[in-house]
């Protein structure tokens, strides 16, 4: 039996009374209604050396035949239907990343592209460099942008550069930051999540791909040059360095008051009413440096427990400040 979808009657009637014709023992013409139909699902055969002459297949025979196939058609239509959307959107996401991008618009892959492209704006950049980076960087990647971002500073660049906080703790960061800050940068720490960028100027930005499901891949980075849009990145990276407290390049005070952005954000989170864990996950830190901070902090006011801060706090008239 034929492996294509087999032709029912379409005219259920006039097959039916066709084959109640032929167990007859009637001689039909070859375009009968119904006869066609009959023929190509089994139900009936020619008889042969006598034209017009058919004879009644047992339906009992040729129906099993017909469900099994009819199944196995709707299972393989089932499968291809299930593999469709994911069939779909691979074609979808490679037909994307092999056409241009769109103006002002460009997805580059892989890292040697993506450090070449950065490489060339870095020596294109005639006033600022602003970089959100909020995950551990390698000892290679701090060594190679130190050397890079030197000889930016050196010919006059103004350089703004975002850490987590919890990277206070790591070495070499710090010691990168330290350098850098001798030179003439600005380090400054977020104790709060925040998105990577690196903006060169006003004209030219790099930030992740967030295009797909889970976490955007390090490999893959958007190139922005659309002025709209680098303006609006740019809004975004000063409203995360604005909460952000100095880590090098500038006093660590905020000026006029007692408490720093970073000393507030914490005390608010204190008066949340979030656990220990829940804290220091909000403000991307370990638990273990969050009782130090809070434990310097007390001190630094000269309170004696955390209950005394909290109460300094809410009491402060810095409780009203909104960073």
């Amino acid at each position: 039996m034929t492996t294509e979808p087999p032709v029912l009657p379409e005219l259920p009637h006039k097959a039916v009374d066709v084959y109640q014709r032929i167990l007859n023992g009637e001689r039909l013409p070859a375009d009968a209604p119904g006869l066609d139909a009959l023929l190509s699902a089994g139900f009936v055969v020619p008889v042969l050396h006598s034209p017009g002459a058919y004879s009644a297949v047992d339906p009992r025979r040729i129906g099993p035949q017909l469900i099994t196939l009819l199944q196995a058609h709707i299972s393989a239509a089932s499968a291809f239907a299930d593999a469709m959307p994911s069939f779909l959107a691979d074609l979808e996401k490679r037909f994307d990343s092999a056409r241009p991008g769109a103006a002002g618009v460009e997805r580059l892959t892989g890292r040697e592209e993506i450090n070449k492209r950065i490489n060339e704006e870095h020596h294109l950049t005639r006033s600022i460099i602003r970089s959100a980076q909020p995950g551990q960087r390698t000892p290679e990647d701090l060594r190679k942008s130190f050397k890079r971002d030197e000889a930016g500073l050196r010919r006059g660049l103004a350089m703004h550069t975002l850490y987590p906080a919890s990277l206070r703790r790591t070495p070499t960061v710090s010691d990168w930051a330290q350098n850098m800050a001798g030179l003439g940068a600005e380090v400054r720490t977020l104790a709060a999540p925040f998105q990577r960028s690196i903006i060169f100027d006003d004209r030219t930005a790099f930030i992740p791909d967030h295009s797909g499901k889970g976490p955007p891949p390090p490999t893959v980075s958007v190139v922005v040059t659309d002025p709209l849009l680098v303006a609006r990145i740019i809004a975004e990276f000063e409203l995360y360095w604005g909460r952000a407290d100095t880590w090098y390049g500038a006093t660590t005070a905020d000026q006029g008051t007692v408490t720093t952005k970073g000393d507030r954000a914490l005390l608010r989170e204190l008066c949340s009413g979030k656990s220990r864990a829940e804290i220091a996950d909000a403000l991307s830190i370990s638990s273990n440096w969050l009782g130090d901070r809070i434990r310097s902090l007390t001190k630094r006011l000269g309170l004696k427990s955390e209950a005394q801060l909290i109460h300094w706090w809410c009491r402060s008239p810095e409780y009203g400040i909104h960073d």
